[in-house]
């Protein structure tokens, strides 16, 4: 049988019966993908259990003709050094996006090489680096959005005039943003519920050039999560929690 190889991350493992794991990749080549990585729990494969670790760049061999593939060989190409707690919430948040918004073996080479950089962005970010590492979740979630094809316009509203910084707008979906003064001459059919959030045109306008002010950030922040909901529900993220 013959075997691939791939480059990828680790994002998540768990038990598969006494001995085993079902370890659960993201790789260049073929996307989020699922190996079971048999016996690794033994002490005689406590080698291969060590390299299996978040975060570090691997380069792997797999078999299997079924949907459950088996891991064969795993090689450490780079290997992310000891970080604050505050920096494993935001790559594991990372993580956690990836597996919750992505379908098994849907290769993206942009989004792969833009959790890559964005790992590295996280690695020399220090504790105290807050608006720092806010800016690069962010920047990961517009690109995760627009590979999803959710990502909306960001610089022109529902009729193509330019968003404006001190304007207030409403998402409508499948269609864009909705300045909130003009919607009194909107169709029915596009009319949107006064509970529907608002969002100030700066925070999207900082979406679009990856340029945040501090002020700008939480905004920023609940917009992106807004757009994701419907790929990733309603169930709490748990990687927030290390943040707290």
């Amino acid at each position: 049988m013959n075997k691939d190889k791939i480059t990828c991350y680790l994002l998540h493992s768990r038990p598969f019966k006494e001995t085993s794991l079902i370890t659960h990749l993201f790789s260049c080549e073929r996307g989020r993908l699922s190996l079971l990585a048999k016996g690794v729990k033994r002490k005689s494969a406590q080698g291969l259990r060590a390299v299996l670790q978040p975060f570090s760049l691997l380069e792997i061999e797999y078999v299997g003709r079924s949907d459950l593939k088996t891991l064969c060989q795993v090689e450490v190409l780079q290997s992310w050094s000891s970080v604050s707690n505050r920096v494993l919430a935001c790559g594991y948040y990372l993580n956690e996006l990836i597996m919750r918004a992505t379908e098994e073996w849907q290769e993206s080479e942009e989004l792969f090489n833009c959790y890559r950089q964005s790992l590295g962005q996280l690695q020399v970010l220090g504790e105290q680096q807050n608006i720092e590492l806010a800016k690069v979740l962010r920047n990961f979630e517009v690109t995760l959005l627009t590979q999803l094809g959710l990502a909306p316009d960001w610089e022109k509203d529902i009729v193509q005039a330019d968003i404006v910084a001190n304007g207030f707008y409403h998402y409508i979906v499948d269609e864009g943003f909705s300045p909130v003064a003009s919607e009194i001459n909107m169709d029915d059919k596009n009319q949107v519920a006064t509970n529907q959030p608002r969002w100030i045109g700066e925070a999207i306008l900082s979406l679009s050039s990856g340029e945040y002010k501090p002020e700008m950030l939480q905004s920023c922040k609940r917009l992106t999560q807004h757009l994701l909901l419907p790929v990733i529900g309603d169930k709490p993220i748990t990687s927030r929690k290390m943040w707290l």
